[in-house]
Parts: C-alpha cells; structure tokens; sequence
C-alpha cells in the first residue's frame, strides 16, 4: 500500500530521540504493517524523520531500523539506511559493534554497502531511545518461570530520530519513495526463523499478547509510502 504526503519545510530538529520537537509521541502518520507512528520534516539541508513504537518495541532489538529511499519503486539498489540495529563485524560475525555507535549504509555514492560511525563525512545523524517496561512478567513466579496465558502486553517503547542531508537523496525535490522495514529476527528476509520455529508450518493464529508479540518479533515486516520534498 502506498500513501503520498507533504510536509512544508520546518527549522532544524534536534537528533535527540527525544521527540519533543514533533509535540512527543503525537505523530501524524501511521504504519499498520510495522506497528508504529512516523513523521517527517525538512528544512533547506535536512530530512528529518521520526519514530515512535510502542507495540512490541523489542522486536526492534533484534534487527534494528531499515529506511530506504528511491525515485520510483525500492529495491535492492535504493539507498538503504539501518540503524539501531548491533551490526555484526565482518571479522568475526559472533561479536557485534554497539548499536548506539554505528550505522550500515548501503548504495550511498557508489559503494554497494558500508558500516559508518554514527559521527560521520557523510552529515547522517541518528539517534535511538529503548525504554524497557517488565510490568508485562509481573506475574512470574518465584523459581523464574511463568504461565504464557497470563503474560501480558509488553509496553515497552521506542522512539528514534534520524537527520539525512538532502543532497544524499535520490532526488532533493519532488516525490520520493520511502521504505520502512523492521526485520526483527528475519534479518535477510528468507522466512526462515518463522518456518524454523514451527516446523515449517505457517505459525498457529495468536491466543494471547505473548503469542501475537513472539510471532511478530519473528517476522520481517516492511511499508511503503510516497513523501514530497519542497
């Protein structure tokens, strides 16, 4: 599903995660597919786009935050930008760099892809905030275990903000295309970690917030939407 929007241009947002400049968590845009509410502004340099989750938020831990960016369709040649997100070193995939600390960027000025500090040459800036709520295990009992029945909604949150210069984009004016996908544990989007959770069956429908929440986390899912630069 695509949507077309518009936005005039706004002064500078602060890169904080915070979401104070957007009037918090009231975001104007939201996205069924991954669960979430998103926003987006510009000034003469900038793209600034914002996220607010609070649905299954830890399924964010897992696979981080995909943007994509294209003149008509995305595809695997569209700038792609993932962050919050502990990318694997490509000298020994085991160990991880620190989420907070750096960002994969892929077909961005010739290079098929490229993990870049979060302070970089190239003027991106992101930041992450992953607020942890356990009021959900409340009901654990003493020896660590509990039934999944009574398991509620995780009401953990997420919130990011992420500054592009618009000079990075496909195009600076004009209709772009804009992707937002949160992997979860299906990081190269096979289908594989759902299939292989149940046996290669298609997962039973969800009874309870545990069951709904564990299959999403699962599951890549992805959206799609048109925005206007002015």
């Amino acid at each position: 599903m695509l949507f077309c929007l518009s936005y005039h241009a706004f002064s500078q947002i602060d890169v904080d995660a915070d979401l104070k400049d957007w009037g918090d968590t009231s975001l104007r845009f939201e996205d069924k597919n991954n669960k979430l509410r998103y926003d987006y502004r510009e000034d003469e340099d900038f793209l600034y786009i914002a996220i607010f989750k609070n649905f299954n938020a830890a399924k964010v831990r897992s696979g981080g935050v995909q943007l994509q960016f294209d003149t008509e369709k995305i595809t695997d040649k569209s700038l792609t930008i993932t962050f919050a997100y502990a990318i694997p070193t490509a000298e020994d995939p085991k160990k991880r760099l620190e989420a907070k600390d750096f960002i994969q960027v892929e077909n961005l000025n010739g290079q098929s892809a490229a993990v870049i500090p979060v302070f970089n040459e190239h003027g991106i800036s992101t930041a992450f905030r992953f607020m942890e709520d356990k009021s959900h295990l409340k009901d654990m009992r003493a020896d660590g275990q509990i039934e999944l029945s009574k398991i509620g909604r995780n009401k953990s949150i997420f919130k990011v903000e992420i500054a592009i210069p618009k000079s990075l984009l496909p195009t600076q004016k004009g209709e772009i295309s804009l992707g937002i996908c949160l992997r979860g544990m299906d990081i190269k989007k096979t289908g594989n970690a759902l299939a292989h959770i149940y046996n290669g069956m298609m997962p039973p429908a969800a009874k309870t917030p545990y069951e709904e929440e564990t299959n999403d986390s699962i599951s890549f899912s992805e959206y799609f939407t048109k925005i206007v630069l002015e």
